[in-house]
């Protein structure tokens, strides 16, 4: 602490780092989606640690999906449940927000 008593801080921002390849809170993410009828689709979302509202493309790391991707790594293949189904995840790709 400085002599004068009073601490001094630094302003700290967090920010997506699209050249990491790990999947953290505040990125957007392409994925692609194969349902158990072998259906694909891919999705461009963005992960939150709150409520999301999935219909904007927001994705909570406390759902399903989030849980599935949050953490791995750009390329990585995982998988999650939906009722007694799987759903095979791959991590395509960071997008810059």
């Amino acid at each position: 602490m400085p002599s004068d008593g009073v601490a001094k801080y630094k302003k700290v921002t967090l920010q997506s780092n699209i050249n990491c390849n790990t999947i953290c809170c505040g990125d957007t993410v392409l994925v692609e989606l194969t349902y158990y009828d072998n259906e694909k689709e891919q999705l461009q979302i963005t992960l939150f640690d709150c409520e999301c509202d999935f219909l904007n493309d927001e994705v909570s790391i406390s759902s399903p999906l989030g849980e599935a991707i949050y953490n791995k790594n750009v390329g990585d293949k995982t998988s999650y449940m939906i009722k007694d189904n799987g759903v095979k995840v791959n991590i395509l790709k960071k997008v810059a927000n």
